[in-house]
């Protein structure tokens, strides 16, 4: 995730819950249990864990989805298409996917109209580092289809960070804080220019970023 651009930064696995506070990303398995390899699931499993997926992104409905690994494509292909898989007749391809498959695709099925298009998704490479089919002379092959979705997520993850970043200033008198002296949307430019018309010339303690204010663990006024 990192290598592609989807993350700014190489997360350690112990960051996985974090990613959606952080950047908007969630994780989810289509099969909720461990096994040795991906035989060893029974076509069942797979089909039920495909149909929650479908269920799960209908009432979520986020913007994108990635399905990593080529099974969890082909299994959530014959759940969808209600068939076995054939690499030839499918067209299989790494990356964006045609609209029809979509991930939470809804029809109307008295109109058979469209209701909601699904989330735009993606299949891409396994991570495992089992899977040496990728390793090549000249590096790791994988990253040359999770580069576009780096690409197409990275302002997706600038907006998510920038919406979710504390902006404005209190310029109360410090003491006690009340909630009545806080604006939001406020540059520290602003913050400061309103002190002055209150007669004061410099800052005072009263003066506090929004962000100290309201992320101090136990916080509930001027730091």
């Amino acid at each position: 995730m990192y290598s592609s651009g989807i993350t700014p930064v190489q997360h350690k696995p112990a960051d996985t819950h974090a990613l959606m506070d952080l950047y908007g990303i969630g994780h989810t398995n289509i099969v909720p249990a461990a096994s040795i390899a991906e035989k060893d699931i029974p076509k069942d499993i797979y089909q039920a864990g495909a149909k929650i997926l479908d269920e799960k992104i209908r009432n979520l409905r986020p913007q994108a989805v990635a399905l990593v690994g080529k099974n969890i494509w082909k299994n959530w292909i014959e759940y969808r298409l209600g068939r076995k898989f054939n690499d030839k007749k499918d067209e299989f391809e790494y990356g964006w996917q045609k609209k029809e498959l979509w991930v939470g695709r809804i029809i109307n099925p008295e109109t058979g109209e469209v209701e909601w298009e699904g989330a735009r998704t993606t299949v891409l490479p396994t991570t495992s580092a089992a899977c040496a089919i990728w390793m090549k002379k000249d590096g790791d092959t994988r990253i040359k289809h999770w580069k576009p979705v780096g690409e197409w997520f990275a302002p997706k993850r600038e907006e998510w960070i920038r919406a979710r970043e504390p902006r404005g200033i209190q310029y109360g008198d410090g003491g006690n804080w009340d909630g009545r002296s806080i604006r939001t949307d406020l540059t520290l430019d602003e913050g400061t220019a309103i002190r002055r018309k209150k007669g004061n010339n410099i800052l005072s303690a009263g003066l506090q970023d929004f962000g100290n204010v309201f992320h101090k663990p136990g916080s509930r006024g001027c730091c």
